[in-house]
């Protein structure tokens, strides 16, 4: 058995001088996702580094190091940097909490040196996690400070004072930040934030996780939680921002708490929520608090609504606990729920007869009630979905004021970053003014009026794939299929399936230069489809081949569909739109194929334009693509598009019976293709 010198011990783990073949030993077994890149160039500075090991039950697990690093150039200006390297199985054991709060002890102990600190990088949770609970405290980013992966990285710095270790003196004053009966919040002492982290947990705690969290550091304040008479540690509570966007009216604060198992179910929690609440908003400019606690965290749940937050929603699958994923009940409060006040009804955007204003609670209730034929399914469970911060506004007929739906939306992020953030919006009607047209201005107006008075580039919105209505008011006012998200709520007892509609801030734009074209021949170009080209076709309306509406929900879900304008090659006058999206005949993309659509300006038929579109969009996905066979079907009786289809190279494959609900009556549709091998 190897014998080490002993430095500092604490409960099993032991900080001991470092022996021949350690080094080696603990090189084996190599820390990886958050090394530094390797440089050949000789460093400008080696400082002079002391190394412990760490020994956890008699077992060398890692290393811990330290270094001076000078502010000045007198000896009160130094500190010693610290580092910590744990062998992969001592990892997420609180090992590293230990022994970096161990060896800061040891060099206060055995040094007149009064800070220490350390880095880590922005996305390693876990150090940043153990260097908290240690005693550190987060003081600052250092942007581009190392570089790994090839790219330059940043850190976040941590430090400890010596007077963070050193505790008021007995019965001495507490700094008391706001009490109530007999409970209040104070800044804490050492020692008070490490019982915090060692006894405040539970049976909702989260599991551990080694990867880093993708949404990068917070800083996290704390406040112990006391008994006023006694003193006594009651638990702690603790806050950090959130952001709903770039500016300090769209942040706010999000609150945890944790109780020692003596203080529960007193009516502490609920206190010490509220009391937070209040000095959050006395103290700062922040204008929201919210909280989020386990769906099976009912004393919790019933602590924050004794609090006065409002219960807004459930966020699914947020936490991972016992290996299982768990749902998160979120709640809200604002400034205005402290200070009720009504000022003037604001007014978002007005344009062909619709207003958008600030909407009402009647109003909303009104709509809410009148309920529609997509309605998803009552659930007696937590609803699911995200609880962001929603805004909402009411849809008004200009001139009269009268209701004629609301209109909801929030922000939705697809990166760390707010250009990666859009706007994600919904739409409810009253029923007698449905069909009329309203849905496509209101959401064409709330779109405009987003990317008027926000700097988000990108606004999207979701509805049934059975719901043709929305759909088709959507496209009118400018919106673009993206994709379907399968199985995304429960209506009339089955899962069902979503269409994703998304309008970028250029969509509002003529292009800079002329639109990219993706195939030309005999005059006419296929070309980019924009937003005002959709409208125009869209404008058309109905022609007598088109199917019977029908809103009882598909069968199948609703394919990817891909779209090109058809243009005059000369002009560049619209001349119609076509379409397409892959079809399987078996599990291999040796089995799929394109199926495609097209529809002709009324002022355009009759010149060839159909066959020649036809004939160009199948041989660009013959070059574009893998797939060996595009086909297309239309009414049997549809014998322009018949011709047309032959013209452009197709050959009839044959009639499907009964294939399209047309006027009442089943109809056939014939079925024609081009495989890659015809000539």
């Amino acid at each position: 058995m190897t014998v080490r010198e002993v430095v500092a011990e604490s409960g099993g783990l032991a900080l001991v001088e470092l022996v021949d073949g350690d080094l080696e030993h603990l090189a084996a077994d190599k820390a990886g996702p958050f090394d530094v890149d390797e440089d050949p160039r000789p460093p400008l500075h080696e400082p002079w580094v002391h190394r412990l090991g760490v020994v956890l039950d008699g077992e060398l697990v890692g290393t811990v190091s330290w270094h001076a690093t000078g502010y000045g150039h007198s000896f009160p200006n130094t500190a010693w940097n610290v580092g910590i390297g744990l062998v992969s199985a001592a990892r997420g054991k609180g090992t590293g909490v230990r022994a970096m709060r161990l060896l800061a002890q040891f060099l206060f102990a055995t040094t007149e040196v009064d800070r220490i600190e350390a880095q880590t990088g922005v996305d390693n949770t876990p150090a940043q996690w153990a260097l908290a609970k240690a005693g550190f405290q987060a003081e600052g980013k250092l942007r581009g400070a190392q570089q790994r992966d090839g790219q330059r990285r940043d850190m976040i710095q941590f430090g400890m004072l010596r007077t963070d270790l050193d505790a008021p003196p007995a019965g001495g004053p507490r700094d008391i930040v706001i009490e109530r009966d007999g409970v209040g919040l104070a800044a804490p002492v050492p020692g008070e934030r490490e019982r915090f982290f060692t006894e405040a947990g539970g049976d909702f705690e989260v599991d551990r996780d080694e990867r880093p969290s993708i949404a990068g550091p917070v800083r996290t304040f704390l406040l112990s939680i006391l008994d006023t008479d006694s003193g006594e540690l009651l638990g702690g509570v603790s806050w950090h921002a959130v952001d709903y966007g770039g500016t300090l009216g769209c942040q706010a604060w999000n609150i945890g708490i944790g109780l020692v198992p003596a203080a529960r179910g007193r009516g502490v929690g609920t206190l010490a929520q509220r009391l937070l609440v209040e000095h959050l908003f006395a103290t700062t400019e922040v204008d929201r608090v919210e909280a989020g606690t386990d769906v099976e965290n009912v004393g919790e749940q019933r602590a924050l609504e004794k609090a006065g937050f409002r219960r807004e929603g459930v966020l699914r699958g947020t936490q991972l606990r016992g290996g299982i994923r768990h749902n998160l009940v979120h709640y809200g409060i604002l400034r205005s729920d402290l200070d009720p006040g009504e000022g003037p009804r604001k007014t978002f955007a007005e344009g062909a007869g619709v207003v958008l204003a600030e909407s009402r609670a009647e109003e909303r209730q009104q709509v809410f009630a009148a309920g529609g034929p997509f309605d998803t399914d009552p659930d007696p469970r937590p609803r699911a979905g995200n609880a962001p911060e929603v805004h909402r506004a009411s849809v008004l007929e200009a001139g009269t004021g009268r209701l004629l739906g609301t209109t909801d939306w929030h922000v939705v992020g697809y990166g760390d970053s707010r250009a990666c953030a859009a706007w994600n919006f919904g739409i409810s009607l009253l029923p007698e003014v449905r069909g009329r047209g309203i849905g496509t201005i209101a959401q064409r107006l709330l779109a405009e009026h987003l990317f008027a008075t926000t700097d988000l580039d990108r606004v999207e919105a979701g509805t049934d794939v059975d719901n043709l209505a929305e759909r088709r008011a959507l496209e009118k006012a400018g919106f673009r299929q993206d994709g379907v998200i399968r199985g995304a709520q429960l209506r009339g007892g089955r899962r069902t399936d979503m269409v994703i509609y998304g309008r970028l801030r250029g969509d509002l734009e003529p292009p800079a230069g002329p639109r990219r074209t993706l195939a030309e021949r005999g005059g006419v170009a296929l070309a980019d489809l924009l937003p005002a080209d959709r409208e125009q076709v869209m404008a058309v309306g109905e022609d007598e081949f088109d199917v019977d509406e029908d809103r009882r929900p598909r069968q199948a879900p609703a394919p990817i569909v891909y779209r090109a304008a058809i243009v005059d090659a000369g002009s560049g006058e619209l001349l119609g739109a076509t379409s397409w999206h892959a079809v399987d005949y078996g599990p291999t993309l040796g089995c799929s194929a394109w199926n495609l659509g097209i529809v002709v300006l009324p002022s355009a038929r009759g010149r060839g334009v159909g066959t020649i579109a036809q004939r160009l969009l199948a041989d660009h996905l013959f070059a574009t693509t893998e797939l060996d066979r595009v086909e297309a079907g239309t009414d049997v009786d549809n014998i322009a598009e018949r011709r047309a289809l032959v013209k452009a190279g197709f050959i009839e494959d044959g009639t499907i019976r009964g294939a399209q609900l047309r006027g009442g009556e089943r109809r056939d549709l014939v079925f024609y293709a081009r495989l890659r091998t015809d000539r």
